[in-house]
Formats: C-alpha cells, structure tokens, sequence
C-alpha cells in the first residue's frame, strides 16, 4: 500500500510542475512559466529525494534479511 501511494505522489509531483509552469506562463507570460517549472521542480525534488530514500533504505532493509 505505502508504494503504491509514494508512486501516486510522485506521479502528482510531475503533474504538479505542470500545472505551475501552466500557471506561470498565462499569469506572467514566458518567464512566468520558466519561474514555475523551476518552483515547481525544487519542490517536487525534494519529494523524489524522499521518496528515493525510502525506496533505498527499503531495498538495504530487504537485503539484510
């Protein structure tokens, strides 16, 4: 169940980066969307940094048993 919803979250965190770049560009033209895309990547880096860890200590966790 926990992977199935990290997968979820990390599938929304692309989706998120998106949708802020969207955002950005209709509000504030093309640098609006650049500025976007790249809040929306800082924040989504720090979930799939979370999530990579996990999914390591996971496998590290598998292996020594």
């Amino acid at each position: 169940m926990k992977d199935g919803i990290i997968r979820l979250n990390d599938y929304l965190c692309y989706l998120a980066i998106a949708i802020l770049a969207f955002v950005g560009y209709h509000m504030h033209g093309v640098l609006g969307g650049l500025g976007g895309f790249i809040i929306g990547a800082v924040f989504a880096g720090f979930w799939l940094v979370l999530s990579a860890i996990y999914d390591e200590v996971k496998r590290i966790g598998l292996a020594k048993n």
